[in-house]
């Protein structure tokens, strides 16, 4: 719940060295448009972006992600923030090395 409910962050660049987003980090950001995840993520927690304002999710490394157990390619743009801000695909995400 690190950043839940903020309603001032309009984008956020995740540094470099982060392994693991956790679950409901900015649930109800709605504001949060936009966010850069680096390739150091391993792990996006179920609900992390969970009613946020997401249009935009760019995946410095977007290959090998797993939603909810299922093999799925991560496209960067509007369909993964619609997946990551949907809240019936409440899902951990995990990446694979």
């Amino acid at each position: 719940y690190a950043f839940a409910g903020c309603s001032s962050l309009s984008s956020v660049k995740i540094p470099e060295g982060v392994k693991t987003i956790g679950g409901s980090a900015f649930k109800g950001c709605s504001k949060l448009t936009s966010i850069t995840i680096p390739s150091s993520v391993t792990t996006i927690g179920s609900g992390a972006f969970e009613n946020s304002g997401l249009t935009t999710a760019y995946f410095r490394d977007n290959q090998n992600w797993y939603m909810g157990g299922s093999d799925w390619p991560v496209n960067n743009g509007s369909s993964a923030a619609g997946l990551l801000t949907d809240t019936f695909v409440s899902v951990t995400w995990t990446k694979k090395a």
